[in-house]
């Protein structure tokens, strides 16, 4: 793992930046704490007693987290996640379609109201269970702040619209609930696809994952070609994660200038750019420069992140490096071209 993270897949994940569906959930500390306050109420002090293990049973606002985070990964979506501060703070009125309330007990009425604006400008709303009868202080309010009808989370979605760019079978949602990541970089999209279990895992069924349009795929971690598809087929064995590249288009090859000859103790710059225009926003290149003997010198390599026009990479050869062809190679993690060069050393 940590060597396919040096060749640049960490360095790619770096670059794009995780993009997140138009569905929030709103997770509410206030309300945790009078959960806590109900459950324990009538036990009077036997909380003393509790060991922190302890507290970390379930209760009725985790229960409703967690099978709503289920529901929304078993549909492919990846939630954005709510504070009551970035709710208040108008978080609703950036697009978002659909607000999910686990168990939201305490809710303040900065809260109250923009959840109402959301609603009256055309926003879903699932409340599961009691929402809103403390406000942001605990203290108890005469009636909730705000009434909601009970709704299945399911048709809400396909309600407001929440198209997911992926949706993951029955087979895999029947096992741990899968994580399902999705990651932007320009015109590209990053998808991420985890089993949910700890640990190595055995290998595992096939199984078909459907996008929501046809694109161009290509899976990174094996380093296969662009193919156009509307459909994925995704082993999760070894590590149970995998990760596709979607695009419009295939992307272009790098392409590289490296002088032909120089001595032992030169500097080179090599010249590194794409073949032609490319929807990514960020390029991670893996550079690899192999000594006469076809040794890996990791001193000359790495990682290099290409945002628009060319870049120059630099190996500063030593006077005792060995005289010879050298071969240089750079990979497009994201594209998956590679163009090859090489640099004839002499002695000094």
């Amino acid at each position: 793992m940590f060597t396919e993270l040096q060749s640049g897949l960490g360095a790619l994940l770096i670059a794009s930046p995780i993009q997140r569906d138009a569905v929030a959930m709103l997770y509410s500390p206030v309300s945790f704490r009078m959960q806590w306050l109900r459950d324990h109420r009538a036990r009077g002090d036997a909380w003393t007693r509790r060991s922190s293990e302890l507290e970390g049973e379930d209760n009725a606002l985790r229960t409703a987290m967690r099978e709503a985070a289920g529901t929304l990964q078993a549909c492919g979506i990846v939630p954005q996640w709510l504070t009551p501060e970035i709710l208040a703070a108008g978080a609703l009125r950036r697009g978002v379609r659909v607000l999910v309330l686990p168990q939201v007990l305490a809710l303040s009425d900065g809260e109250a109201s923009e959840i109402a604006a959301f609603r009256a400008a055309g926003g879903v709303v699932v409340a599961i269970g009691e929402t809103g009868v403390f406000d942001e202080q605990g203290r108890a309010r005469p009636a909730p702040v705000i009434h909601f009808q009970p709704r299945d989370l399911q048709a809400a979605l396909t309600e407001a619209g929440a198209v997911p760019l992926a949706r993951l079978p029955a087979s895999l949602a029947r096992q741990q609930p899968p994580t399902l990541t999705v990651r932007r970089n320009g015109e590209v999209l990053l998808l991420g696809i985890a089993d949910g279990r700890d640990g190595p895992s055995a290998a595992l069924d096939t199984h078909r994952v459907e996008l929501n349009a046809r694109r161009f795929v290509r899976d990174l971690r094996a380093d296969g070609g662009w193919v156009e598809t509307a459909t994925l087929d995704v082993s999760l064995n070894g590590d149970g994660a995998a990760m596709f590249a979607l695009a419009p288009a295939p992307l272009p090859a790098p392409v590289l200038r490296a002088p032909a000859s120089l001595r032992a103790g030169d500097t080179a710059r090599i010249a590194i750019a794409l073949a032609g225009p490319t929807p990514a926003a960020a390029t991670v290149l893996h550079v690899t420069l192999r000594d006469p003997a076809g040794k890996v010198m990791r001193i000359y390599g790495g990682n290099a992140v290409l945002r628009g026009g060319g870049l120059i990479w630099v190996v500063p050869f030593a006077l005792d490096d060995a005289p010879g062809d050298w071969n240089i190679a750079v990979h497009d993690v994201l594209g998956g071209g590679t163009a090859t060069g090489r640099i004839t050393l002499a002695v000094p």
